[in-house]
Parts: structure tokens; C-alpha cells; sequence
């Protein structure tokens, strides 16, 4: 039996949904005109947090059949005109970085122009809350009363849900577990991260820009406090580890990039499940436009080292991270003030990734273990650059020769 778990979160109600194929089936026609194809299961994909659907059908006025990727978000995962800003980023992406790589195209929703709300491409649908489904810190009548949930015709308590229908990109996500990490790719990864940075560079920031927010690193350690810190990480030493990483961001990092350098809009989640690889190690596409942020460029590229030091054997941390460099300053000069502040960015990745994934996991969705795939790797990758220390990583990784 699914579970579903229902909390207040900084006031704001946390929910995943669950779906059945009916249920999917009508959110695609009648939020896209989308009828989907009966021969074809929908398939659910792997995510961190909401839910991702590849399904086949024929949109509306459309007579070729398609691949497309149904995306149903937790309920207070992001306003609407933050994922509409998303979508809109998405699309300057692939227009200025045509020559280089592919991205998904998004689908009009029908409800465009039947909603006050500025929006094109996002919709909404009223979904069923399981009726087992836990509560914490909320009961389900306040959370009624309130209108944050509703009561349907026929006496379901149901939530509003926002959704989203992008194409399907066809390519190949590199498996480090069975792939082999290699120069080109790495060197691409870094030079793939500096032409995104460049796409979004000058554009202002929107009035649909979600400000505050965990996932983005410049505003994160306001939320990561020694409360929340408290909930999820039961081990007193690394908790300890990580909340002097966070502090050191926030005291000393972040005043001199604030500083020195300007902000704009990064991609903020390149890991490589977010890429897709050609034969010859290239990358030719980027997915998951959904954790936008308003930073700073070289915080993406921390985040990045931050992804491929974890797939890195020890003995090659340094070896790669150096490459990733160098693809990243072959398309993009970085300064001294952003030299200096990889340490700490790539560090701070981890302590969020950390935090967070065990904190959905023990509140959210326990059922995800995806969310624990790499918590114990994390701190050994932790405890390995913290020993190195920012100098010896600066000397090793943001070096031309």
C-alpha cells in the first residue's frame, strides 16, 4: 500500500502526490490535450522529489504520436509563476545554446488565459489525498478550513496539484557505475555549465523569481539552522561538521561573492542525471530546468564539482575536478574571489544534499530511498576535501596547467 505523508513545512503544505493510470490519463487531456496512447504504460522516473512521468500519445490537432515527460509537483514545491520562470529560462537556454546542445520543449497548457496568474505552460489539477495518509505537525480539518485542501463532489479530500508536459529528450544519461568517467566528458561537463551560465547571463531577475529558497545555495543556511539540523542528523559529530560548513559559507564566502561579483540565473542541479551523453563522451542535452536560482555563476560550477567528486574515486578527486575546471574557464574567465570560493560552494552542496535528502526521507518520503542513495559516500567525500583544506584544493583544481 502507498504511503503519503502531509506536513507544514516554514508554514507551507508538503504533500506527494499519487496518481493511477485514470488519473494520469485525465490530467493529460484535459490540462494538455494530451491523449495518451492505451497500448503504452506510462512509465514513473526516478526523482528526487515529485513526480515524473514518461508517457507516448498525440496531442490535440496533432497527428504524430510523441514521447513526453508529465511532471506533477509536490504542493508548495514552488509558485507557479516560479515554475513558469523555469520554463521560460528553459527556452532562452535552447535558443542561445542551440549550437551546442538540445533541451526539452514545453506544452501550452489549456488553462492558459483562464487564470489571473501570467502563465503559459504550467496547469493545475485537483488530485486525491490517499485516504491513510499520515499528518504531521497539520490535521486534515485545519488544513481544509484553511482552503489549503479541499473537499471534491463526491466527498474525496483532494489537493490542488501544478503540472507540467515537456517532450521527451531521446539520449543517454552516463551510469557511472558501469561507464567509465572519462577526460572528454568531464572537460564537457565543465564547458556544457559555463555556456548555460553564459545563455542566462543578463537576464533580470523576474518577478516571478522564488527569492528565499533551501535549494538555493546563496539563501539556504537561513534555513538549514541548528533546529532543522537537529531532526534529521542524530549523529552529534557530523552534525557538528556540518553546521561549520554551512556557517563558514555564510560568514565568509558569501559577503565577498556578494561583494565582488554579480548575480543571474544558474541551472543549479547539473549533476549528470541531468545530462545526456553522445558515443563519443559529448554532451548533447541538459534536463531538469526546475531548480533555477538566482546566484551566482561560479556557485554552479561548485555544484558541479560537488556531483563529480562524488562519482570520483579518491585517488582521481582532484585529477577531475581540475578538468572540470579547465572545460569551464574555456568558455568562461573566472577571478581570484571565485577561485577562492569553490571550497566552500562544493562543500556547502554537500551539507545541503545531506540534510535535505534525510530530512525528506524521515518526513516526507519515507518510501524514497533514492533520497538515501548517497548520504554515506557524502560524508567520506566531507570528511576527504575537508582534509585537504581550501588551499591544497584551490592549488590542485584552479589550475590552467
Amino acid at each position: 500500500m502507498d504511503t503519503q505523508s502531509v506536513f507544514l513545512l516554514d508554514g507551507e503544505l508538503r504533500i506527494r502526490p499519487y496518481v493511477s493510470k485514470v488519473q494520469l490519463k485525465e490530467i493529460a487531456l484535459k490540462c494538455f490535450g494530451l491523449e495518451l496512447d492505451e497500448n503504452v504504460k506510462p512509465v514513473e522516473m526516478v526523482s528526487y522529489d515529485d513526480r515524473n512521468f514518461r508517457v507516448q500519445g498525440r496531442l490535440k490537432n496533432d497527428d504524430i504520436t510523441r514521447k513526453f515527460v508529465l511532471k506533477i509537483f509536490n504542493f508548495g514545491s514552488a509558485p507557479k509563476l516560479s515554475m513558469e520562470l523555469a520554463v521560460d529560462l528553459l527556452i532562452r537556454c535552447g535558443e542561445q545554446c542551440s549550437d551546442y546542445l538540445k533541451v526539452s520543449t514545453p506544452i501550452k497548457s489549456l488553462q492558459n488565459g483562464h487564470s489571473t496568474e501570467n502563465v503559459e505552460f504550467i496547469s493545475s489539477f485537483d488530485i486525491p489525498v490517499l485516504e491513510f495518509a499520515s499528518y504531521n505537525n497539520c490535521t486534515k480539518e485545519d488544513l481544509i478550513e484553511t482552503g489549503a485542501l479541499r473537499v471534491g463532489t463526491s466527498g474525496e479530500v483532494t489537493c490542488r496539484h501544478h503540472v507540467r508536459l515537456l517532450t521527451y529528450l531521446e539520449g543517454r544519461v552516463p551510469d557511472f557505475c558501469k561507464d567509465n568517467l572519462t577526460d572528454s566528458f568531464v572537460r564537457h561537463w565543465g564547458a556544457t555549465c559555463a555556456r548555460i551560465c553564459n545563455a542566462f547571463e543578463g537576464e533580470a531577475k523576474s518577478e516571478g523569481d522564488r527569492g528565499g529558497w533551501i535549494w538555493n545555495l546563496v539563501t539556504c543556511p537561513q534555513y538549514l539552522t541548528e533546529d532543522y539540523l537537529s531532526t534529521c542528523i542524530k549523529d552529534h559529530e557530523q552534525r557538528k561538521v556540518l553546521s561549520s560548513i554551512i556557517r563558514e559559507f555564510e560568514t565568509e564566502t558569501l559577503p565577498l561573492l556578494k561583494k565582488h561579483l554579480k548575480m543571474s540565473y544558474i541551472h543549479n542541479d547539473l549533476n549528470e542525471a541531468n545530462l545526456l551523453v553522445s558515443a563519443n563522451d559529448s554532451i548533447d542535452g541538459v534536463l531538469d530546468f526546475d531548480d533555477i536560482a538566482w546566484s551566482f555563476p561560479v556557485v554552479d560550477l561548485g555544484i558541479c564539482m560537488m556531483y563529480l567528486s562524488l562519482a570520483s574515486q579518491e585517488e582521481d578527486i582532484f585529477h577531475n575536478l581540475n578538468l572540470l575546471y579547465k572545460g569551464f574557464t574555456s568558455t568562461r574567465c573566472l577571478n581570484d574571489v571565485e577561485d577562492s570560493a569553490l571550497y566552500n560552494i562544493c562543500l556547502l552542496r554537500y551539507a545541503e544534499v545531506t540534510v535535505i535528502s534525510l530530512y525528506q526521507h524521515e518526513f516526507v518520503d519515507p518510501d524514497n530511498d533514492y533520497l538515501l542513495l548517497h548520504t554515506a559516500d557524502n560524508f567520506k567525500r566531507i570528511d576527504y576535501l575537508r582534509s585537504a583544506g581550501p588551499t591544497i584544493f584551490k592549488k590542485r583544481v584552479c589550475s590552467e596547467d
